[in-house]
């Protein structure tokens, strides 16, 4: 894999240097406008070259990259599209707004009256704990309330 990053990273940086090459000569003086001097034409033209490449080369190495994730595993190839999807039902065209809320009004009217839900289910016995005392442990010192002092 670092095969692939360092081609992609050398790729970019000669995408940087074609595009140098091919602006340097109107950026820095060297052409001042009228027709382009022999100077001008082959750092245009080289630079031009050695952009195309380096593009050419970006998507080899990143067409590269992408198989070797693949073949690692780390990626999931894609999918191919089915070529007949089953047509989906259609929805029925008016739902009735009845049906829709009829849960919610249920559960808005057991929120308001929670005393008639009460009423209507059977009362369940749950056993009742009885409070004791609250005492120290054996050995414990004696607890104080700071606030008061």
């Amino acid at each position: 894999m670092t095969k692939y990053l360092s081609g992609l990273t050398t790729a970019f940086l000669s995408m940087l240097l074609g595009a140098w090459l091919m602006a340097s000569p109107f950026s820095v003086g060297g052409q001042s406008g009228g027709d382009w001097s022999g100077q001008t034409q082959v750092e245009f033209w080289t630079g031009l070259a050695v952009l195309l490449v380096a593009v050419a080369a970006q998507i080899a190495y990143g067409m590269g990259l992408a198989q070797d994730l693949r073949d690692r595993g780390l990626v999931q190839p894609r999918a191919a599209a089915p070529a007949e999807a089953a047509p989906m039902p259609a929805p029925d065209p008016e739902p009735r707004l009845e049906d829709l809320l009829a849960p919610l009004i249920t559960a808005l009217q057991r929120d308001l009256h929670p005393q008639d839900d009460a009423s209507r289910q059977p009362a369940q016995t749950q056993p009742q704990m009885q409070a004791r005392p609250l005492t120290p442990a054996a050995g414990a010192a004696p607890h104080t309330d700071r606030r008061n002092l």
